[in-house]
């Protein structure tokens, strides 16, 4: 995600910070007195902690994710929460009931040890007292029912928001996910609406529930045509969609030499043929960087890369597409009786949506 920066590891995802959360913390931490920065220190440790919680909360789902054999990329903290970038969508309704419902879950246990260490230091009543009718409430408290806010809110049947998910899963199992996702983005679309108009009504209190509702609003559009996509193209074959003009390279030839080809083809990646057959594949970064770092004699068979994923020409374009979201990788080549006959990328797939719709589209008017 742009503007963001990593910040550490955990269970061997990225945790990344966007540079707006910074720009939160300042706000909420820093003040001026008499000509002098003056440094909110309660709150900078309760902005610390409450992104902490949100940070768990995301790693639930992450985990859940990867149990379930679903890569996650990283995980971005924001302002508004913290979003997981994973490979993909779960395919069985089932998974995607337990991904969703996994953070949630996090977020009430969080508030159960919250809840839990305020009764061991005896202050449990106080841990108890909501903070909007306390105005010097201490940390506990605060801690306490943030985690039951955020779990709550998002348990709120309002799609793309976890119990939206939670819901769209249980329509799936019966009516399937097109029409499951169709019903449950009306549904939080309808939600969005009803946010929008309360934060508006009472701005003063609850101004922020115009920038939830509109992420709400936006997500939710957004998923639904994911979804479309990915059932008009479940059961095409790969090699419809296929690019089937393509260059390629020879292991021996010289990175210099390649250059040739390079500067005479819009592709960003190449297929390596060594007696016609795929022997690697290799990036247009690949050669410029091999240009200025190795020997002019150096070979593309050099710098290739072995571990490329490859289809069948007659695979299911949809089972491919979710091959290439899992191992990330922008191209898979094609091969048909050990042949290479053609090359898939996601914007050659999103070419081939885009016309296949078009098409359609001019022939229910004539």
């Amino acid at each position: 995600m742009k503007w963001s920066f990593q910040i550490g590891t955990a269970f061997g995802i990225p945790i990344r910070l966007h540079l707006t959360f910074i720009l939160l913390l300042l706000f909420l931490t820093v003040t001026f007195q008499k000509n002098a920065i003056a440094i909110d220190k309660g709150g900078l440790i309760l902005v610390v902690l409450l992104f902490g919680c949100v940070l768990l909360h995301e790693l639930s789902h992450s985990l859940m994710a990867m149990r379930k054999g679903i890569k996650v990329f990283s995980i971005t903290l924001l302002p508004i929460g913290g979003v997981a970038q994973m490979a993909t969508m779960p395919e069985d309704p089932a998974d995607e009931i337990k991904i969703a419902a996994a953070g949630p879950a996090m977020s009430f246990v969080v508030a159960a040890a919250v809840l839990a260490l305020g009764s061991l230091l005896g202050h449990a009543r106080e841990t108890l007292l909501f903070p909007l009718t306390q105005p010097a409430a201490g940390l506990m408290p605060r801690l306490f029912w943030a985690n039951i806010f955020l779990g709550a809110l998002n348990l709120v049947p309002a799609f793309p928001m976890d119990g939206g998910r939670v819901l769209r899963g249980l329509l799936a199992m019966r009516i399937g996910m097109v029409q499951a996702t169709r019903w449950a983005v009306g549904f939080g679309q309808a939600f969005a609406v009803i946010l929008y108009f309360a934060g508006a009504l009472y701005y003063h209190q609850l101004g922020f529930l115009i920038l939830l509702a509109v992420f709400i609003y936006l997500g939710a559009g957004n998923e639904e045509e994911d979804v479309e996509f990915r059932s008009e193209i479940a059961d095409v074959p790969a090699r419809d969609a296929m690019l089937i003009r393509f260059d390629s390279l020879s292991p021996q030839t010289t990175i210099p030499s390649s250059l040739d080809v390079l500067r005479h083809s819009q592709q960003e990646e190449f297929p390596v043929l060594a007696d016609g057959k795929l022997a690697g594949m290799v990036s247009k970064n690949d050669v410029l960087t091999a240009l200025r770092e190795m020997p002019p004699e150096a070979v593309i068979g050099e710098i290739m890369h072995r571990d490329f994923i490859h289809s069948a020409a007659d695979a299911p374009l949809g089972k491919v597409f979710r091959q290439m979201e899992q191992q990330d990788k922008d191209v898979v080549p094609i091969l048909d009786g050990g042949k290479l006959v053609g090359l898939l990328s996601f914007d050659q797939i999103g070419r081939y949506h885009m016309l296949s719709t078009k098409r359609k589209a001019a022939e229910s008017r004539a």
